[in-house]
């Protein structure tokens, strides 16, 4: 079991990768937007098909065009949460919260602390109801033109290069009978360091020694 998962995991993992490949700037459309219905939705399709069955065995027009009427808000709905992800453009961006190596201009941070990602966000209307997904926690937001950017965190475990991980926005509106999503990757890094740990030399003092050479000898030392 553990390995049909893995590789469905890395299938997945290949075809994610065609399909929103990892680059300095997303803007949403078709391509990288994914779309289908949600519990409400699906409830919704149901009802819509047991009225439709009503109304074709008793040959009941006004039921069918009731039918056709929710199928066509249906529709409308699935529309407008499309819209309300197509067109929006998302760059990743600096933080200042971090320190930056002069050096390779790479963000560095030491174990224990979050890795912060900015995501600069552009778009011409508002956009409601979006969810993002970190390592910390999924918190949901709505974007507006005045919004420059949303800050995303995750928790490195081993030193090195940490590179983001790729992490998904979703969005259910307008109603929450879709849910909307869409995966992005982006470029930034950080540098994760050893925890600094303070030395007793310096916190203690070497010249508060009794005995003289000792602390001379200390000081030379350190």
């Amino acid at each position: 079991m553990s390995k049909l998962q893995s590789f469905r995991q890395k299938q997945f993992a290949q075809w994610i990768n065609k399909r929103v490949p990892r680059q300095a700037c997303h803007q949403l459309n078709k391509q990288n937007i994914f779309i289908l219905p949600s519990g409400a939705g699906v409830a919704f399709l149901f009802c819509w098909i047991a009225i439709y069955l009503l109304a074709t065995n008793y040959q009941n027009n006004l039921m069918l065009l009731f039918s056709y009427w929710l199928l066509a808000i249906f529709l409308l709905v699935m529309l407008l949460s499309f819209l309300n992800l197509q067109g929006l453009v998302l760059t990743a961006g600096r933080t200042s919260a971090q320190a930056v190596d002069n050096l390779t201009n790479q963000h560095i941070i030491f174990i224990g602390q979050a890795a912060q990602l900015k995501v600069a966000t552009q778009t011409t209307k508002d956009r409601f109801d979006l969810c993002w997904h970190d390592h910390i926690q999924s918190y949901s937001a709505q974007i507006t033109t005045q919004d420059k950017f949303s800050q995303l965190h995750w928790y490195p475990e081993q030193r090195g290069v940490f590179d983001f991980p790729l992490f998904k926005l979703t969005s259910t509106a307008p109603l929450g009978w879709f849910k909307v999503w869409t995966y992005l990757h982006f470029y930034d890094r950080v540098w994760v360091c050893p925890t600094p740990i303070a030395c007793p030399q310096y916190l203690y003092g070497t010249t508060n020694r009794l005995d003289k050479q000792t602390a001379i000898f200390s000081d030379e030392f350190s």
